[in-house]
C-alpha cells in the first residue's frame, strides 16, 4: 500500500499535483451514460496499473489474499490487472468556472491530504449479506468475498496506511460519523 501511495504521489509530482484518472475496478461493465460521462473501466490494456508502472513496476497491484469475486474464483488482479481500488481523479469539464475550480481542487494531492488514496478492493462486512452481494452482482458490479478475515487496508493521502476492522472505523477514518 505504501507503494502505491508513492507511485501516486510521484504521479501527482510530474502532472502539476493532479491525482491518476479514476478507473471503476469494482464494476464488471460500464453503461452507456457512464461512458459518456467519462467513467473508464479498470481493464488488463487499460487501468491504472498500467498508468502507475513506471513509477512502481505492476507486481504491486497483487494483494496476497485476492481470491477473485464471488462470480469468479480467478484472482482480480488476473482479470484486471488490480487487486486495488485506488481513488484517482474523476476528469470533467464543468461549464462554471467555479464548479470546475472546485473539481480541480479534489483533483488534487495535497501533503495533508486525509482522504484514502487506495484500498483493498472488498472490505470483510461487503460480503456478510447474500441479499446485497447478489445486489451488486445484478447490477453488474463484482461480487464482494471475503479477502482478510476481520479488516481491510487503505492508504490514505498523508502516507499513512491503516486497517479497518468496522464499518464505523471506516467512517470515523472518512470524517464521518457512524450510525452503527
Amino acid at each position: 500500500m505504501r507503494q502505491i501511495h508513492a507511485a501516486v504521489q510521484l504521479y501527482a509530482h510530474d502532472h502539476r499535483n493532479f491525482l491518476p484518472p479514476k478507473f471503476e475496478v469494482k464494476k464488471k461493465t460500464l453503461t452507456a451514460k457512464e461512458l459518456s460521462e467519462g467513467k473508464r473501466l479498470n481493464t488488463l490494456e487499460d487501468g491504472i496499473q498500467l498508468i502507475l508502472k513506471p513509477y512502481v513496476g505492476q507486481k504491486l497491484f497483487a494483494c496476497p489474499a485476492d481470491f477473485g469475486d464471488l462470480t469468479d474464483p480467478t484472482p482480480v488482479v488476473q482479470q484486471i490487472g488490480t487487486s486495488y481500488e485506488v481513488r484517482g481523479a474523476e476528469y470533467k469539464i464543468e461549464k462554471d468556472p467555479a464548479k470546475q475550480a472546485e473539481r480541480d481542487r479534489k483533483n488534487r494531492l495535497s501533503l495533508r491530504d486525509t482522504r484514502d488514496i487506495a484500498s483493498d478492493l472488498f472490505k470483510p462486512w461487503d460480503s456478510e449479506d447474500p441479499k446485497k452481494v447478489q445486489e451488486k452482482i445484478d447490477k453488474g458490479e463484482r461480487g464482494p468475498v471475503r479477502w482478510h478475515k476481520k479488516y481491510f487496508n487503505k492508504v490514505m493521502g498523508d502516507g499513512r496506511v491503516i486497517s479497518i476492522d468496522s464499518k464505523a472505523a471506516d467512517k470515523e477514518s472518512k470524517g464521518e460519523t457512524s450510525d452503527d
